[in-house]
């Protein structure tokens, strides 16, 4: 019986770092994405395009209530 609890922690020990690894290669895809997003420069974004699908959803929201 001894050793089949060394199996079962083999197969927790194998689960657990998997998941330890597939979320630090998630937190590495978020990181360059978000360093991405804060590169761009002011002038590549349309504020006044911005505004205006800012405006048009508040008008809808408004109607609905």
């Amino acid at each position: 019986m001894k050793g089949s609890y060394t199996v079962e922690a083999s197969w927790i020990m194998a689960i657990s770092l998997s998941v330890i690894c597939a979320t630090i290669l998630v937190a590495f895809g978020v990181y360059g994405q978000v360093v991405e997003l804060v590169s761009e420069s002011l002038y590549e974004t349309d504020v006044v395009e911005l505004f205006r699908h800012k405006t048009g959803l508040k008008e809808i929201m408004e109607t609905f209530r």
